[in-house]
């Protein structure tokens, strides 16, 4: 949300006191709300320390999902070229604005963006314009940036781009909510019967990271659940082998007992 006034200074000047000691939650989430066009920096940090960050560039859903929050608003700076190769980030409404400049910078450092548009033609031209125009950093890998579409306005459709983005065993490093619309000149309700600007900015994004979210935990303990298997069988096959040695030094032991008891008897 945006603030004004002594309320205003007041968060940001307890940003500023405690942005060299922020630590990531125990859940390992980053959410962080986005005021200006400059807090990307602190996500390229987060996004190598949690397993999901989440930039909200309109609306405030972070008491809603209950995760670590973020919140700041101060000039531009030069963002750190932090490489982010391998990091996978999704960025709604990229196809322009905030979105696009916000992909580029992603892009620059290396990352496999995902344009979650509305609009495939402009989605894929966006794409297209990105990976021929990006100049990876110093130190970063080469881009990647495709579109999927999704349209905020349809509850189906967000529910649609999630399966299909969890049906691609992705990870997602972070999610940049840019995607929404602005003071709309007339009150008009999408198709699930909701005041479009709500779902628009707000209910389809906190749907979308519910959805994603839930996938990334439950891979996550697929993959603890697995190396657990995994180790729990190199344990029984390191127990078999050993037993199976002191098996063959009796048996060795044996037959050395044998040879010896013969050669007494010849003596």
């Amino acid at each position: 949300m945006f603030t004004s006034g002594a309320k205003h200074s007041a968060r940001l000047q307890v940003y500023r006191n405690k942005h060299q000691s922020i630590k990531s939650p125990k859940r390992g989430i980053c959410f962080a709300t986005m005021t200006g066009p400059s807090l990307l920096d602190i996500a390229i940090k987060n996004v190598h320390t949690t397993s999901l960050g989440v930039l909200e560039t309109c609306g405030n859903m972070a008491q809603n999902l209950g995760v670590h929050r973020l919140s700041l608003s101060r000039p531009p700076t030069a963002l750190e070229a932090i490489p982010l190769d391998g990091k996978v980030c999704v960025v709604t409404g990229g196809n322009a604005g905030i979105g696009l400049a916000t992909a580029e910078a992603l892009a620059n450092r290396g990352a496999h963006v995902v344009l979650a548009c509305r609009s495939k033609a402009r989605g894929m031209a966006a794409a297209q314009a990105l990976e021929q125009r990006c100049a990876p950093m110093p130190g970063c890998g080469t881009p990647r940036v495709e579109f999927m579409e999704v349209d905020l306005a349809s509850l189906t459709s967000v529910r649609s781009f999630c399966k299909a983005f969890n049906a691609r065993n992705l990870p997602l490093h972070l999610l940049v909510a840019n995607g929404g619309v602005m003071s709309p000149a007339t009150r008009s309700q999408t198709e699930d019967g909701l005041e479009t600007q709500f779902q628009v900015n707000f209910l389809s994004h906190w749907l979308m990271v519910h959805l994603l979210l839930a996938e990334q935990r439950e891979r996550r303990s697929r993959q603890w659940r697995k190396s657990q298997q995994q180790q729990q069988q190199q344990k029984q096959e390191q127990l078999r082998q050993e037993a199976e040695n002191r098996q063959i030094e009796q048996q060795q032991e044996q037959a050395q007992q044998q040879q010896q008891q013969q050669e007494l008897r010849r003596q």
